[in-house]
């Protein structure tokens, strides 16, 4: 028997539910429920269904994997704690992770003028978590996206 796998980009599958369409006979097969790790077997192939991750959800995996020791600012100015947070992110990245896709990176969508201090003093928290007290204590918000994360100021409603 031969094994494989594959990989639907979930862009096409939103409602985690698929057809099969038999290319000669037209007939259609299905609904299918996706599910990640499914056997499907066609003809004497046999596959494994995988779920293709998005590059933003590879980047929030990392953001919840990387663990900070400890983090100790005073007044310390915003991009004074990203700069800690990217270099951090470098140093702590999973072993063997390549070169180019190692740590992460920020971006502050604002006039640097307006940037905020903060005080701020965690141990053990991951990267995550002290980019979520980062934006509660100033104000900011944050979106992760595919290759950054992005904080900008909150907009007044």
């Amino acid at each position: 028997m031969i094994g494989g796998s594959v990989i639907f980009s979930m862009a096409c599958l939103a409602d985690d539910t698929f057809h099969l369409k038999h290319d000669k006979s037209g007939k259609v097969y299905g609904p299918f429920k996706f599910q990640n790790g499914s056997k499907i077997a066609l003809g004497k192939a046999s596959f494994t269904v995988v779920k293709a991750e998005s590059a933003q959800s590879v980047l929030e995996t990392k953001l919840k994997e990387i663990i900070i020791p400890e983090l100790k600012f005073e007044d310390a100015k915003f991009t004074e704690v990203l700069n800690f947070l990217r270099r951090s992110s470098i140093e702590l990245d999973k072993p063997g992770t390549p070169e180019a896709e190692q740590g992460v990176n920020f971006i502050i969508k604002s006039n640097p003028s307006d940037l905020p201090s903060m005080t701020l003093i965690l141990r053990q928290v991951s990267l995550l978590d002290a980019i979520k007290h980062v934006s509660a204590l100033t104000a900011w918000s944050y979106q992760i996206e595919e290759r950054a994360v992005v904080f900008e100021p909150k907009t007044k409603k």
